[in-house]
């Protein structure tokens, strides 16, 4: 019977469609693709990547620095004696081995944020088709309440026809008044459950306001069936998490950025080249032509401080990548058992209680009508079968949460 809903509101969903461009239809595979590109969260993660890769910048650094010029006049006033000029040029050379070290740094960090970019398209595809799927619940909830709300008005309007014709009590009137009532109050839940559900559909693919949105009807998902064990699962889970390679690469890079707090401590070599001219006579001047080297040791100033924040960061996030890989392993766990559970849930409704509902519904009223049953029990049948309905719809709906996270928790591997 769920499925002959979901097939009906799916109908309902493609009239529109076909009157504007059937293309609108967001199937399963379109919703992945588009959010997949236009997602928030992928455009973020893809600023990031690009800005790790405007990071290898700092490893391109030519191994000669800014040249330095030095200037000295002293004209030998009042004592012509003291007179010096002197001119010096120094080329500053880089032989810390920084520049090695800082472009292995930023490769980490482009391959952090790779893995970070992967995770986000993951993410985001899980979100919007989890989106997608409560669209399509939401949709075929309100497809359910408009069927319980036209019965009830139906009903309502033939219990006052008896009441009229006095083969009915003004109970049998307010019962059907109170679940009209009641049936458009729900409704209106229903129809506030889609609207949160278009939303949230519309900012999970970065949607217009106000475009049209047109799903397909939801299918029963399916277990992982083959080869797919729970170990191989929980193998996945463990090695092919990609925010848990980004933190590796996190570990990897701040180990890099102590190492090159500790290079970058030794100053450059200055190799200078120097004209001077003095006073070697009265009235007579000497030059000469040199060259002079300047260095800083490295003896007190040793970047102490970066490299123990370098070294607690690297731990952090190797601790951070050492929780996610247990905490991986519980949502497989716990993935796995819940789809079990909602697909044992799901068949138990379609197969037998929502069958056995509808035959309970027609035999009341068929009791009802030969005056065997009052209407309260009409209404009782109708109200199991409408909870059945929705309670299918629900198990549905934690079906695919369930499966979704458990693909979440187990990617494919890595591009």
């Amino acid at each position: 019977m769920l499925r002959r809903t979901a097939h009906f509101v799916s109908l309902l969903c493609l009239v529109p469609s076909l009157c504007a461009a059937q293309e609108a239809v967001w199937t399963d595979a379109r919703t992945r693709s588009r959010a997949a590109e236009h997602a928030p969260l992928v455009r973020e993660a893809r600023a990031e990547l690009d800005r790790a890769v405007a990071g290898r910048a700092a490893g391109a650094r030519p191994p000669v620095g800014n040249p330095t010029v030095g200037v000295l006049f002293l004209p030998g006033v009042p004592d012509f004696g003291a007179w010096t000029t002197a001119v010096s040029v120094g080329l500053p050379l880089e032989l810390s081995g920084v520049r090695g070290v800082w472009s292995r740094e930023a490769e980490q960090g482009v391959l952090a944020a790779r893995a970070r970019l992967d995770d986000a398209t993951l993410r985001a595809v899980t979100a919007a088709r989890r989106a997608r799927v409560e669209l399509a619940l939401a949709r075929a909830l309100v497809a359910v309440q408009d069927e319980r709300l036209s019965t009830a008005r139906e009903a309502e309007r033939r219990v006052r026809a008896r009441h009229d014709a006095g083969a009915a009590t003004a109970i049998d009137v307010a019962l059907s008044e109170r679940e009209t009532a009641v049936a458009e109050a729900d409704r209106s839940t229903a129809a506030l459950r889609e609207v949160e559900a278009l939303a949230a559909f519309r900012a999970a693919l970065d949607l217009a306001p106000a475009e049209a949105v047109v799903v397909d009807a939801v299918a029963r998902p399916e277990a992982p069936g083959g080869d797919v064990t729970r170990d191989t699962m929980l193998a996945r889970a463990v090695q092919r998490r990609r925010d848990v390679t980004a933190l590796d690469h996190d570990a990897e890079r701040h180990g890099l950025t102590g190492s090159r707090a500790v290079r970058a401590a030794v100053a450059p070599l200055v190799v200078g080249f120097e004209a001077q001219q003095v006073a070697t006579a009265p009235q007579e001047l000497g030059a000469s032509v040199g060259a002079s080297l300047r260095w800083e040791l490295p003896v007190l100033q040793r970047a102490q401080a970066d490299v123990a924040l370098a070294d607690a960061d690297a731990r952090a996030s190797r601790t951070a990548a050492s929780l996610l890989r247990a905490q991986a392993a519980r949502d497989v766990v716990r993935a796995a058992e819940s789809l079990d559970r909602a697909l044992a849930e799901v068949d138990a409704l379609e197969s037998r209680a929502i069958p056995a509902a509808e035959r309970l519904v027609r035999a009341t009223e068929a009791a009802h009508t030969a005056g065997a049953l009052d209407y309260f029990r009409v209404l009782v049948a109708r109200g199991e079968l409408l909870q059945l309905r929705a309670r299918a719809l629900d198990a549905l709906r934690t079906a695919w949460s369930a499966r979704l996270d458990l693909e979440r928790a187990t990617p494919l591997e890595p591009r």
